[in-house]
């Protein structure tokens, strides 16, 4: 966000120990880059309007592909839920664990606390551009499944569109779509 805040639309990996060219391209840290170079509000608060906006996003998606995908409206509530909260019980494994302490048990415990992907009510706390991604494989979902289902080339094309922008920000999300 840094760097597009600084005017880059080409990024470098600050991480890597030799420094590589900036070669990479991420429509997400750049539109937040941009904002906060345009509206002059601090890069913390960035992330965190980026990460309410992506918690919205990724609800309405759910919605829109529950909708698709369940008929009963009980069922598609009860289903939200379950995908929203539901991050199973690893953290029983910290609490009770002596060797939690001990940094390779730590990599090697329980999926819920070490994957964060899988689990939006923790990534709607943590990583926006993870939960932003989760949006759009929801809304690349029900966009296929309503284009095949309508044999639509408009709601095909707005798959494409959506798969498009998740490889410009998070490439290997692009598989499951």
């Amino acid at each position: 966000i840094s760097q597009a805040r600084d005017g880059h639309f080409l990024f470098s990996n600050p991480y890597q120990v030799d420094a590589p060219p900036a070669r990479t391209i991420n429509l997400l840290w750049y539109t937040l880059g941009t904002f906060a170079r345009v509206t002059g509000i601090d890069i913390p608060r960035v992330y965190e309007i980026a990460r309410i906006l992506g918690t919205i996003a990724f609800c309405a998606s759910l919605v829109f592909l529950l909708r698709t995908l369940i008929i009963s409206a009980r069922t598609r509530v009860i289903a939200f839920f379950l995908t929203l909260f539901s991050t199973g019980f690893g953290w029983l494994y910290i609490i009770t664990s002596e060797q939690w302490t001990d940094e390779a048990y730590r990599a090697m415990g329980p999926a819920d606390v070490r994957i964060v992907e899988a689990f939006p009510f923790y990534l709607s706390m943590t990583h926006p551009h993870m939960l932003i991604s989760l949006a759009c494989i929801a809304l690349g979902l029900a966009l296929s499944f309503r284009a095949l289902q309508k044999n639509s080339m408009r709601l095909s094309v707005a798959w494409g569109g959506v798969v498009l922008l998740v490889g410009f920000f998070h490439g290997f999300h692009i598989i499951p779509l």
